[in-house]
C-alpha cells in the first residue's frame, strides 16, 4: 500500500484534523498503567486478607494480563475491549472461581475508585496544548477522537481541560461510532458520518490528516483511510518504532505545538 505522504502538510492542504486524545493531547497512557497497577495491588492485599493465604500481586497481574488478551480477543477493534471496569470485573469472576471464595460485590467500586484517583493525580494536558488547539481551530476543523467509551472519554477530557467550540469542533467517542474502535476501516468511515452530520462539511480525503501517538492504532488508521498521518511521540509510545509500513507517519513531531509549523 502506498503510503499518502504526497501531499504538503501546510494549511492550504489540509481542512480537517482528527486529533487523538490519550498520549496526543496530554499525558494519560503512563498514567493508566499506574493506576491499574495500584489497583492490582490492593486486589492482592484485599484477596489475601479475605482468602487467608497468600495471593501475590505478581500472579494478580498475570491474571488480569491473561484476561486482557482474552477481552481483546473476544471485542476486536470494539469499545469493550478497552473497559477496565468490565476486565477488573473478570478478574474478581475469575479469582473468586479458582480459589473457591466469596468476594464482596463492592469491590469492583473500591477499585475503579483507585484506578480514578491514582490517574487524575498523574494525567495531565501537555503543556502547549491549549494554545496549540486554540489557533489550529482558527484554521481548521478540529475533531478529537478516542477508543475511549462515553464515561472515561468524557473524564478524561475534563481532566485535560479540552472544551467545546475554545479547543475542537466535535469529540468523538467509540461509544457514539456504535462501539467500532481504530483502526478499523468502519471506525474512519463513522467519524466521517459524523462530521458531515454534525458540522455540515463533506471532506476529501486528500484534506484530511489524523494526528496521533500510536503507530498501530492512529497511524495504521490513516494509512487505510488514505489521509496524512502525523505521529506525536510522546507518553507510552514515545519510542516505539513502526513495525510495518501502514504504521510509519507521514511527519513526527516531539511536541504538540509543532503542529503549528507543519500546518
Amino acid at each position: 500500500m502506498k503510503i499518502p505522504c504526497k501531499n504538503e502538510l501546510n494549511s492550504d492542504n489540509v481542512e480537517l484534523l482528527l486529533i487523538d486524545m490519550d498520549g496526543t493531547l496530554g499525558f494519560s497512557l503512563i498514567p493508566e498503567e499506574d493506576a491499574i497497577n495500584s489497583a492490582l495491588k490492593w486486589v492482592s492485599e484485599e484477596v489475601t486478607r479475605i482468602a487467608g493465604y497468600l495471593i501475590s500481586e505478581e500472579e494478580v497481574m498475570q491474571l488480569y494480563k491473561q484476561i486482557k488478551i482474552k477481552q481483546y480477543k473476544q471485542y476486536p477493534l470494539q469499545t469493550r475491549r478497552h473497559d477496565k471496569r468490565l476486565r477488573f470485573t473478570l478478574l474478581l469472576e475469575e479469582l473468586s472461581r479458582s480459589r473457591h471464595i466469596e468476594l464482596p460485590a463492592n469491590m469492583i467500586r473500591k477499585i475503579m475508585k483507585i484506578y480514578w484517583q491514582v490517574f487524575q493525580a498523574e494525567a495531565a494536558p501537555y503543556p502547549k496544548t491549549h494554545s496549540t488547539l486554540e489557533a489550529l481551530k482558527r484554521r481548521h476543523k478540529v475533531v478529537v477522537i478516542t477508543n475511549n467509551g462515553k464515561y472515561e472519554g468524557e473524564k478524561k477530557r475534563r481532566i485535560f481541560g479540552l472544551e467545546p467550540a475554545k479547543h475542537y469542533d466535535l469529540f468523538i467517542t467509540s461509544e457514539k461510532l456504535g462501539g467500532t474502535c481504530k483502526p478499523s476501516e468502519e471506525y474512519f468511515k463513522r467519524v466521517m458520518q459524523q462530521v458531515k452530520s454534525s458540522l455540515g462539511i463533506d471532506v476529501p480525503t486528500g484534506r484530511i490528516a489524523i494526528i496521533g501517538d500510536d503507530p498501530s492504532g492512529d497511524i495504521t488508521l490513516a494509512n487505510m483511510s488514505g489521509v496524512l498521518s502525523i505521529r506525536v511521540k510522546k507518553d507510552l509510545h514515545s519510542s516505539e518504532q513502526p513495525k510495518n509500513d501502514l504504521e510509519k507517519a507521514c511527519a513526527e513531531i516531539n511536541e504538540i505545538n509543532e503542529l503549528l509549523t507543519l500546518l
